[in-house]
């Protein structure tokens, strides 16, 4: 999870700095995120070494899951690894936020890495979806649907992953899936049925 991170982190600051060149904003007054700023700032700090170890963890990744392909077409998980939660369940608290903050202003953002404070970030990452990012690292296709509803309406996901370059699989076995589950016309409550 660390160097899936990393990347992410590092990529999230590229983005936002694309962003300021292309449209000539100053990054300090663009409306992002507490969130993503505090990413972009820790992508700052990446180096090259970092990004360069991250990739080959995901290239072995990647092989390995290969590897299992040949062995399996298709490789289910959960979408995530607890209930559904609300929207705002994995936001920062205040002392998160706050930390977020005087990293981001002093400038200390771009150590985070090297002072292990990612793994806290990690922890709660993992927390929630240990599953999703190997398809991410790997690039292999996945698709999430929603087979099973609880008794509040809520989707609880159903996560498949096949091989790279085997999308037409998982087209075809989500038309299975939906034909035999139909979750078209499915939808969470909110609170305001009758």
């Amino acid at each position: 999870m660390r160097s899936f991170l990393i990347i992410v982190f590092r990529h999230t600051n590229r983005n936002i700095v694309d962003m300021v060149k292309l449209l000539g904003l100053d990054a300090k007054k663009m409306d992002i995120e507490l969130n993503t700023r505090f990413m972009s700032t820790v992508g700052s700090g990446i180096t090259q070494e970092e990004i360069k170890k991250s990739l080959e963890v995901w290239k072995q990744a990647s092989h390995k899951m290969s590897v299992l392909h040949q062995r399996y077409d298709v490789i289910l998980t959960p979408t995530v690894a607890t209930p559904p939660l609300t929207s705002n369940a994995l936001d920062p608290n205040f002392f998160e936020k706050l930390l977020m903050q005087i990293l981001i202003y002093s400038k200390l953002g771009k150590k985070v890495l090297n002072k292990n404070f990612l793994e806290i970030l990690i922890d709660k990452s993992i927390y929630q979806s240990p599953f999703t990012p190997i398809a991410n690292m790997t690039g292999q296709p996945a698709m999430s649907v929603p087979l099973y509803w609880d008794q509040n309406s809520l989707p609880h996901g159903a996560h498949f992953m096949a091989n790279k370059g085997n999308d037409r699989l998982l087209f075809i076995l989500a038309k299975q899936l939906e034909t035999q589950h139909p979750w078209r016309e499915k939808y969470p409550r909110t609170g305001l049925e009758k």
